[in-house]
């Protein structure tokens, strides 16, 4: 459910967002869709952290590729990618640091 009020959008994630990336912060994003929680992302991570946000849709992708422009995230990198395999469960495997 996206909560809106008085023109914000899901304050309970903003906040989360907010309490879990910290300056320097390197965070995957999966399904950027058109930019809203990777422009958070982007400024808490600030100048030293990275965002990389990856957009399986051809049309959100090129909203967000242009709304990461017209925002200046210069730490932001953005990936057109869609995974999708027939039957079974999918999985994410993430290497520790």
């Amino acid at each position: 459910m996206v909560e809106r009020i008085q023109g914000r959008r899901e304050p309970t994630t903003v906040t989360a967002i907010r309490a879990l990336v910290k300056p320097g912060s390197k965070v995957l994003e999966l399904g950027g869709c058109y930019g809203y929680f990777t422009y958070i992302m982007a400024s808490c991570a600030g100048p030293e952290g990275k965002v990389v946000s990856i957009e399986g849709t051809p049309n959100n992708y090129r909203i967000l590729q242009r709304n990461i422009e017209l925002n200046n995230l210069k730490n932001v990198a953005v990936y057109n990618l869609f995974h999708y395999r027939q039957g079974g469960p999918h999985y994410l495997h993430v290497r520790r640091a």
